[in-house]
């Protein structure tokens, strides 16, 4: 087995030993930040393609902004979600604080 994939499967089983550690609440706050960071990858994606699609310039402005808003909105509610996971995250003792997930999409 390559070192590439045992460090993965080692990553991996550190990752979920410490998840099993982590009150339900916690967890499911990682996984919507998860999801979020998903879902502005998608949209950030969209409003690329938006800016490079060649079409009449007022349509193409409105389909910008709705993306933009689109973007903005998630980048939003991934803060507040990041803020109310750190805020767990310490009155539960901050044990884990140390792995906040990351908000870079």
């Amino acid at each position: 087995m390559s070192k590439v994939r045992d460090s993965g499967k080692a990553e991996e089983a550190k990752e979920s030993a410490s998840e099993g550690e982590e009150p339900a609440h916690i967890k499911q706050m990682r996984e919507m930040i998860k999801k979020l960071q998903k879902q502005l990858a998608e949209q950030q994606k969209r409003l690329q393609e938006v800016m490079s699609r060649d079409m009449e310039p007022t349509l193409k402005a409105a389909a910008v902004t709705a993306a933009q808003s689109a973007v903005g909105a998630t980048m939003a509610a991934i803060a507040s979600a990041t803020a109310a996971l750190l805020k767990a995250l310490t009155e539960a003792g901050g044990s884990s604080s140390g792995s906040l997930v990351s908000t870079n999409a």
